[in-house]
């Protein structure tokens, strides 16, 4: 069940280490690939180009270059069943993230160019109270990688 966007609260932060062992890519909300894990992904503070960055997801493995190594997101929402880390360029144009925009109360920057394989939304999913999986939209690509 996903929580309706006035249940979100922003935070300043997001810090989780997880450990998956599968993973999914979707496209176009076809499964194209199923695959083992096996590793953690965690999401922390981290000091990049000498500033200190909230918000960074690093892989160890990045499914042979399917998903950006490190990626940074702006804005961390939370609610009892989803949690939801955001990069929203004003000016951009996929209509999910202008839709992401319009209810998440704004954009997160003006501007951003996305590098290949980049994600800019990070949907936690929580069952029982704890993290149950991580969905991560690509920019540019209807492509979506689940790990559960």
């Amino acid at each position: 069940m996903y929580s309706n966007i006035e249940d979100f609260e922003e935070f300043d932060e997001a810090h989780f280490n997880l450990n998956f062992y599968n993973y999914e890519i979707w496209e176009n909300n076809k499964l194209t690939f199923k695959g083992d894990y096996d590793n953690n992904i965690y999401c922390s503070s981290k000091i990049i180009n000498g500033v200190e960055t909230k918000n960074v997801i690093e892989f160890r493995d990045n499914l042979n270059n399917e998903i950006s190594n490190i990626v940074v997101f702006d804005k961390y929402l939370s609610a009892p069943n989803n949690d939801l880390l955001l990069l929203l360029p004003e000016n951009s144009n996929n209509k999910f993230i202008e839709f992401l925009i319009h209810i998440s109360g704004g954009s997160t920057r003006s501007n951003y160019n996305f590098e290949q394989n980049q994600p800019y939304c990070c949907r936690v999913t929580h069952k029982d109270n704890q993290p149950h999986s991580l969905s991560f939209f690509i920019s540019g690509t209807n492509k979506v990688i689940e790990f559960y």
